[in-house]
């Protein structure tokens, strides 16, 4: 399965950012890791909205999408076979992820999360 799961801004504040995407959409938050920089909140449709804190809320690779993906490292496989430059897989805590750019420089990752 590949499909897009997640867009990620990096934020200043990630809870005050929260706070207004909560206000503003009535979404719900699904992961709350405000000690991490993370909160992620269930934007429908089996999308998420993740604010990451960090940067001053300022990064030169945002927003940036992820697509999921049932094996990391195969997928990174598959797209270096078609040609596409990818970053190692990294991981943290559950999460395994590898980052590429698309032609116009983009950043994408592909996750298994």
């Amino acid at each position: 399965m590949i499909a897009l799961c997640r867009i990620i801004l990096w934020v200043r504040d990630p809870v005050a950012a929260s706070a207004w995407y909560l206000s503003a959409f009535g979404w719900t938050i699904t992961v709350d890791e405000r000690a991490n920089g993370w909160i992620e909140l269930d934007a429908g449709g089996g999308m998420s909205l993740a604010l990451h804190g960090g940067n001053d809320g300022h990064s030169t690779h945002w927003p940036k999408i992820q697509v999921r993906v049932d094996d990391v490292a195969a997928s990174r496989a598959r797209l270096i076979a078609a040609g596409v430059a990818m970053g190692p897989v990294q991981s943290w805590k559950d999460l395994s992820w590898s980052e590429g750019e698309d032609p116009d420089g983009h950043v994408f990752q592909v996750t298994n999360r």
